[in-house]
């Protein structure tokens, strides 16, 4: 190549530009000696490699990079490289979830920048200072902050009419309303970056974007719209190369196959990303596949290696200081130890966990958190304080529009007028678990739940009525979440399903099968730990059994009449009549 090392790096600085980081990276690697360059050339190489490598994804090469040009005799460097270097090193650390290392990194950075006055060249290191320290700040849940630094940086953007920093802002924007779960307003943000991103055709940017409006579509319940653009997301990023990126979509793909249902599909997902998190070491990342991973084994029924992935998962976040994740992991433990049949415990998770959402302000969050309080207060026979969480839930239904919210809100207000003796209240929680039922599966476990819920309810209006048409309806149910539960592996599921079916089984005086069938649900629910269930199962157990006595009398009753009338029938046969004696 007979270009000058200077005419190398201009050529490196605009592939950087369009995005064509692995032929930059290649050409960069020509000048690797760099014996040839000036010292100021040869900060600006190792700038430009850092930035490709953290853009590939390859951050702990990236972080050696920048922490080599820092260890250098700052006098012999350009001002400006030291700040951009800074900008850089918090950019690296936020992504490798070292919070408190990238705040210091903006720090350094901002130091250096009021020492150098106010000089132009200043301007857009400032706006990316801004933005750096506001997506710490939304890191460490401190979103009113980050909504402050991410507003300068935009104000900063659109003075300079820097399209790209416009951009960056506006999308960043969208990510604290988000996490808000102000899902609309975060839209609206993203619906302006979008088409700014499409003319300067940045491709990175475009698939964080994208990606970004997938995850808010299926926080909202839209789950066919979230796939599409996961899709477009993994697309463009397998293009690009950058395995973070690659894996993080992996592991959306899988959470919304999880939502559909479709538990073997998300698992292999998660997995996959997984694997190259592992191999990329990014801590934040593996965090997140080990808490959907428990996801599945949760719903599978195995919630024992369900709480230890969660646990796991929950130790990371609480290293790399992610409230939003923290309160997340909380939520799903807490559900673990309900489902387990420890109230004490589970409600300690829930309350840490509601308490950050509500710092948070993060509404769509505490509706799971509050639905699993009201999950927990039925369980524990206390219908106040169900009713109590209710009206929290309810409240928050009714501020924002969330279709997973609202099945939650239904689902949990049934099941409270379930626990009820009185028969009216009972068909009211029909009628709500039916519109959840009917309605567009927003997240499949809701749908199954409220399946389950209205299988039962059923029962007892068939037990009342005896009609065929209910009898018809509850055999459908059954049979398509016995369906389900094979599909997905669920023992859980399954173990739900022989006892909707026993209970069946026992309305139709068929006691061989409802015994058979409460023992396969038993035995499922002892060796997975399922407590909830395993307690309800006995309960179940005690009613059969009692019925078979019942009828064990009735027949034994019926028969002794019926031997009664033949003693009887003899005498009068084996008597002389009175008008033949003498």
């Amino acid at each position: 190549m007979n270009n000058t090392p200077q005419e190398i790096l201009q050529q490196v600085e605009m592939l950087l530009k369009q995005g064509e980081y692995k032929n930059a990276l290649e050409i960069l690697e020509t000048i690797s000696s760099r014996e040839k360059l000036t010292a100021d050339g040869k900060v600006t190489g190792m700038l430009f490699e850092s930035r490709i490598r953290t853009k590939i994804g390859e951050l702990q090469k990236a972080r050696v990079i920048v922490e080599e040009i820092l260890s250098l005799d700052r006098k012999t460097i350009d001002q400006l490289k030291v700040i951009d270097t800074f900008i850089l090193k918090a950019e690296i650390s936020w992504r490798l979830g070292n919070l408190e290392e990238g705040l210091q990194s903006v720090q350094e950075g901002e130091k250096l920048l009021n020492e150098g006055g106010k000089k132009k060249a200043f301007t857009k290191r400032k706006r990316n200072l801004l933005r750096n320290r506001g997506i710490i700040c939304w890191y460490m849940g401190k979103l009113d902050d980050a909504a402050a630094f991410l507003e300068q940086s935009l104000v900063i953007s659109e003075e300079e009419k820097d399209k790209k920093g416009i951009a960056d802002s506006l999308n960043n924007l969208g990510l604290i309303y988000q996490s808000k779960g102000e899902f609309k307003c975060a839209l609206e943000y993203y619906q302006q970056s979008l088409p700014i991103y499409e003319g300067l055709e940045d491709k990175e940017s475009i698939s964080k974007l994208v990606n970004n409006i997938g995850i808010t579509y299926s926080s909202i319940g839209d789950q066919e719209q979230a796939l599409k653009y996961f899709q477009k997301t993994h697309k463009i990023r397998q293009e690009l190369g950058n395995k973070a990126d690659i894996a993080l979509t992996l592991i959306n793909l899988g959470a919304v196959y999880r939502m559909q249902g479709e538990l073997s599909n998300a698992f292999e997902h998660y997995q996959e990303g997984q694997k190259i998190y592992e191999e990329i070491k990014d801590k934040k990342g593996i965090a997140l596949s080990l808490n959907n991973l428990g996801d599945v084994y949760q719903l599978k029924g195995n919630l024992s290696l369900a709480l230890e992935y969660y646990q796991e998962s929950l130790t990371l976040y609480e290293e790399l200081g992610i409230k939003q994740d923290v309160a997340m992991s909380l939520t799903n433990i807490g559900e673990l130890y309900r489902k387990k049949r420890n109230p004490e415990w589970a409600l300690k998770y829930y309350e840490r966990s509601l308490a950050m959402y509500e710092e948070l302000k993060n509404d769509s969050s505490a509706a799971t958190v509050l639905y699993e309080l009201v999950l927990l207060a039925i369980d524990s026979n206390e219908l106040g304080l169900a009713q109590e969480h209710l009206e929290k839930l309810r409240q928050i239904t009714e501020r924002i529009e969330n279709q997973i919210v609202k099945h939650r809100y239904l689902i949990a207000n049934a099941l409270i007028l379930k626990s009820h003796k009185r028969t009216r209240h009972k068909m009211k929680a029909e009628e709500l678990l039916i519109e959840v039922v009917e309605d567009e599966i927003v997240d499949h476990v809701l749908t199954v739940t409220a399946m389950i819920h209205l299988c039962d309810l059923l029962l007892f209006e068939l037990k009342m009525t005896g009609e065929e048409e209910i009898l018809i309806e509850v055999k459908n149910l059954t049979e398509k979440l016995h369906n389900i539960a094979k599909q997905q592996a669920s023992h859980s599921l399954l173990t739900e399903t022989y006892v909707l079916q026993s209970k069946l089984a026992l309305l139709e005086m068929d006691i061989q099968t409802a015994q058979k069938l409460l023992e396969q649900a038993l035995v499922t629910a002892e060796e997975r730990g399922l407590r909830n269930l395993a307690i309800k199962i006995y309960s179940e157990k005690t009613l059969t059994r009692n019925r078979d006595r019942e009828m064990e009398v009735s027949c034994q009753t019926k028969s002794s009449i019926k031997r009664t009338a033949r003693v009887n029938t003899i005498r009068r046969i084996d008597q002389p009549s009175r008008e033949g004696t003498t």
